[in-house]
């Protein structure tokens, strides 16, 4: 089963030497029999998702609002392909899917999150959150967010400084603001990385990096996707 990954950016230079960019993050949680095809819509335009079982969205330094016209071309994407088959949005895809169908995304005005911050799921039972707790931990790095959702989305979780931290749209769209494919020390590479802004904005870096700790759970929500998308090309 071949999954489309619509690279939006690339993840900190330490972090590429590391365990690798996006694509790599991504691919280590891949179920057997499933393969991961990257395609840099910085580059290239988004191809037609035909002979893809699932298609992923992610995450970047760029930000929505500056409207690359990049971004605008994978926006045109989402409208014309979106709950065509599995679709997940993370961080930047997030925002990029609620945007593009008919969602507000901006600064957000309670400021940046980063670190290991807890979710909390809303009452709507989904399966990309079946077997998690109410709260769980999750790795977070973000300005901007999903300031309204698109209209009949169902919010499915929440942020003490996000209210619109994960929905879905439809029957097979998802969006979710914080990053299922990162670890605890993915996140401690980003504080350090953003020691400036933090100090600027009056972050305090020595207590997120202290805070930083694993999230099996919200890496479950990434592996549950790709059951999920298994489970259509079964049906199919």
């Amino acid at each position: 089963m071949r999954i489309l990954l619509l690279q939006t950016g690339s993840t900190l230079e330490e972090i590429q030497q590391g365990p690798g960019d996006f694509d790599r993050l991504f691919a280590r949680h891949l179920l057997p029999g499933q393969t991961l095809t990257r395609v840099n819509v910085q580059q290239q335009p988004p191809p037609e998702p035909l002979g893809y079982g699932a298609v992923l969205i992610s995450g970047s330094p760029a930000m929505v609002t500056d409207d690359a016209p990049w971004s605008l071309a994978v926006e045109q994407w989402i409208r014309q392909y979106a709950d065509t088959r599995p679709l997940l949005g993370v961080c930047y895809g997030h925002q990029l899917i609620a945007r593009a169908l008919g969602g507000v995304v901006d600064n957000n005005p309670n400021g940046r999150q980063i670190g290991t911050r807890q979710v909390e799921r809303t009452e709507a039972q989904d399966p990309m959150f079946s077997g998690l707790p109410e709260k769980f931990p999750a790795q977070t790095t973000h300005v901007q967010s999903v300031l309204k959702l698109p209209a009949g989305a169902c919010l499915l979780a929440r942020t003490e400084l996000d209210p619109h931290h994960a929905f879905r749209w439809g029957q097979q769209t998802w969006g979710v603001q914080f990053h299922p494919e990162f670890d605890e020390a993915i996140t401690r590479a980003y504080l350090r990385h953003r020691r400036q802004a933090l100090l600027d904005e009056g972050l305090p870096q020595a207590r997120l990096l202290q805070a930083c700790r694993p999230s099996p759970q919200a890496t479950a929500v990434l592996q549950n996707f790709y059951r999920l998308a298994a489970d259509q090309q079964v049906q199919a």
